[in-house]
């Protein structure tokens, strides 16, 4: 695809003869440029540069990268927040907190550091405000955003305690780095509120508020130790019509769990350790032994289930989205599972630039959309190539 408004480096072609080989060498880096000649720069400078100072023409590749990335930091009061998306998405909590991450890989850590504040003084009952109004933050229809944030508290927390790693997937294995994080680190024990509740405590307050039930719905299974979700409470939420509705126990909700209970170990008082401990470790089995879909080589995208339906009687839908890539780039599948994993996904998902969030391939579990009482798609046959016509039709 050589246009529209998703980069894409496009399609290269080789005719090679019989026999011959080639090397194609691709880079987005300036050898002329002093910025590339250092590796990394140091935090301090990228803060000190203006947010709205243009790279001059030829700017090396993550130089346009991160000025364009700041586009979308706008201030939220005495804090900062992250905007969904020109022109008409304000502040939304998952995007923004998705974001975190790939702001502190550009360097960003007080934008980030700022944004995870003022998300923290929002949580009430282990939620988190799905959109933002104004002063409105009434809309807490998300189970990720919370657990998105815990990422981005656990990501900015090793980078203050001295791990370079930007978005390491094994800090819940057991190191000296993790486990001197909680001692450490002074962004985990900042004050977020006038009550002197701390980040610790409000991840610790998301936990114990998914393991019991919040406000408006998310739940933790007891019998598996997983989260159950409403419906259109990820980020796949779309109602108009209802598409994705996913309502039962998504991959990536389970995955973003299993992490907040890992750091949750490391960072917490050892009389609480224990129970941040084994609740994990029950997660983590029921998740290993109900998502895995053997015959396909890829990970269930959601175990179906109404309200008060356990994970082990839900029923395992099979579409192959991206949702299952979640599991690896966590950390939580490694070995076999997740070499099958991402090879599917690289054969089924992958197009220029990005993933498809929705494989071509025919499903066991149908997924039929309907709009004002009309089927709109072929339920066993899903994936739909081509969007025509006004948006609302």
């Amino acid at each position: 695809v050589a246009s529209g408004d998703a980069y894409s480096p496009g399609w290269f072609e080789i005719p090679l003869a019989k026999g011959a080989n080639v090397t194609l060498i691709t880079t987005a880096e300036n050898e002329d440029s002093d910025a590339q000649k250092s590796e990394h720069r140091p935090p301090a400078r990228r803060e000190a540069e203006s947010k709205h100072a243009v790279p001059e023409a030829g700017a090396p590749f993550d130089a346009q990268f991160e000025h364009a990335a700041k586009q979308f930091v706008v201030r939220r009061g005495e804090g900062k927040t992250v905007i969904a998306g020109y022109p008409w998405f304000l502040d939304w909590g998952r995007d923004s907190l998705i974001c975190a991450r790939g702001l502190l890989a550009a360097g960003l850590v007080n934008e980030v550091k700022q944004l995870l504040l003022t998300f923290a003084k929002f949580e009430k009952d282990g939620t988190l405000p799905n959109t933002i109004h104004g002063s409105d933050v009434s809309n807490r229809d998300t189970s990720d955003a919370p657990l998105w944030f815990a990422i981005a508290c656990e990501d900015l927390a090793a980078l203050e305690c001295g791990d370079t790693s930007p978005l390491s997937t094994t800090r819940h294995v057991a190191s000296s780095k993790s486990a001197d994080m909680s001692a450490h680190s002074k962004f985990l024990a900042t004050r977020v509120d006038e009550n002197g509740r701390t980040i610790r405590d409000v991840l610790a307050s998301i936990a114990e508020n998914y393991s019991k039930g919040t406000p408006n719905g998310i739940r933790m299974d007891a019998d598996s130790a997983l989260i159950w979700s409403p419906s259109h409470f990820t980020w796949m939420d779309t109602n108009h019509p209802a598409g994705t509705p996913r309502e039962g126990y998504p991959v990536e909700i389970q995955a973003l769990w299993i992490r907040l209970l890992r750091l949750l170990e490391r960072i917490s008082a050892p009389a609480e350790q224990e129970k941040w401990r084994d609740l994990a470790g029950r997660a983590t089995a029921s998740f290993e032994e109900l998502f895995w879909l053997e015959e396909k080589g890829w990970f269930a995208d959601v175990m179906l289930a109404k309200p008060r339906v356990i994970a082990r009687d839900a029923t395992p839908d099979d579409a192959l989205r991206s949702n299952g890539l979640f599991a690896v780039s966590l950390g939580l599948v490694t070995g076999e599972r997740a070499k099958r994993c991402v090879e599917v996904g690289r054969k089924y998902l992958v197009v220029p630039g990005a993933l498809r969030s929705l494989a071509p391939l025919p499903v066991s579990v149908p997924l039929p959309i309907y709009r004002d009482g009309h089927l709109l798609n072929n339920p066993a046959e899903p994936y739909w190539p081509r969007d025509e016509g006004d948006e609302a039709t």
